[in-house]
Formats: structure tokens, C-alpha cells, sequence
């Protein structure tokens, strides 16, 4: 996967998030607002527009019709089996474990707000305690969905889409993981999403 095709499937993420692509009941119509993207995005139309066409020179999605400047009519019924094709999983294992350094590599995608504030002190009351045990995993489970609300991983995605045109080349292999991970993974099944949760209050306590 080269760095246009991730920046692609980058924008292809927002998508998904913003407008439920995947739980779609009509796929050959599916009609999204240009208005609501640019609101969620700060994406201009134009940007817009040229990524969809982007998404449909690599077959992801096909662009039916515009409605003057305020709708565009996808088909999206041939997303999935496109996103297996181009997705390789070979590696994927071996690279989850590469996540931590990917964090803390390109830190501006790590999480800065009041909830993940609010989790460190719990953290660090716990650590000092000396009571870090099986029920964390319970506290971990409930701080992500905390912090990554549907906004907050719009936020996210548009991070990785702005990140793929300056990632080193060394880590484009990572990004892939990273990209397959947002498409196929719930939030807080998601270990990339977890992996940032964490080194986030990490960066907290430090």
C-alpha cells in the first residue's frame, strides 16, 4: 500500500464513521451531505469531492451523481470485498506490536482532553496504591468509550488522513495495520484505539 492509497482509505474511515456506510440498507443510492462532511471535517467541498472521486478511481466506491453542491449519490455495494482485496493481513500480528512506537513517533495523534485527564489521576491514584489489577481492564474498556465519542474518532481519522502525506516510509507498513484496524474493529475491541488510550495517560503522567 503506497501513501496515497492510505490517505485514501484514510478518507474512506470518515466516511464510514460520519454516515454508517457499512450498516447502509440502500448500497447502490447512498446518499451523503457535502454540507454535514465539510461541518465535521473542516474539509472544503472541493477536498471532498476529489476524494470520493479518488476512492472511485481505486474501485472502492462508485460516485452515481452529484446534486448541485449539497449531495453526492455513492454505490457502495462492492466496499467490503474491494477493502479484503486491498487490506494484505499477512503481517498484521507482528505489526500490532509496533503500535507503541508508532504513538509515541507521531505524537500528534495522541488524545489531550479533560476525560483522559480524568483517567491519569485515576491511573496514577491506582499506581500509587499499588492496586493495578484485573479490573483495570474494566476501567480501560470504559475510559475508551469515554474518550472516543463518534466526534472524537472523526477527530482521530482526520489526523491519520493529514498524517499519510508525511509519514517516513519506514512506517507506511504500520499505517496499513492502522487503517485495517479502524475499518474493522468496534472501539473498544479497536487495539490501535487502545494502544493511543493509553499511551495517552502515559503522556499524562509523565
Amino acid at each position: 500500500m503506497n501513501r496515497y492509497t492510505s490517505k485514501e482509505l484514510a478518507f474512506y474511515n470518515i466516511l464510514e464513521t460520519t454516515f454508517n456506510l457499512s450498516l447502509a440498507d440502500e448500497k447502490t443510492n447512498f446518499k451523503i451531505s457535502l454540507k454535514e462532511l465539510t461541518d465535521i471535517t473542516n474539509l472544503s467541498k472541493e477536498d471532498i469531492i476529489k476524494n470520493i472521486n479518488h476512492l472511485s478511481e481505486i474501485d472502492l466506491i462508485k460516485k452515481i451523481d452529484q446534486e448541485d453542491d449539497e449531495y453526492i449519490v455513492l454505490d457502495i455495494t462492492n466496499t467490503e470485498t474491494r477493502l479484503k482485496e486491498i487490506f494484505s493481513i499477512e503481517e498484521i500480528e507482528h505489526i500490532l506490536k509496533e503500535f507503541d512506537y508508532f504513538v509515541n513517533r507521531y505524537e500528534s495523534l495522541l488524545i489531550n482532553n479533560d476525560v483522559v485527564e480524568k483517567y491519569s489521576k485515576i491511573t496514577k491514584a491506582k499506581l500509587e496504591l499499588g492496586t493495578i489489577d484485573t479490573s483495570f481492564n474494566n476501567l480501560i474498556e470504559i475510559g475508551v468509550s469515554e474518550v472516543f465519542t463518534k466526534k472524537e474518532v472523526v477527530r482521530l481519522e482526520m489526523k491519520i488522513y493529514n498524517l499519510s502525506e508525511d509519514i517516513d516510509e519506514k512506517d507506511m507498513k504500520i499505517m496499513e495495520v492502522v487503517l485495517f484496524c479502524m475499518y474493522n474493529f468496534k472501539v473498544k475491541e479497536n487495539p490501535f484505539i487502545v494502544t493511543l488510550f493509553l499511551a495517552s495517560i502515559q503522556k499524562h503522567l509523565k
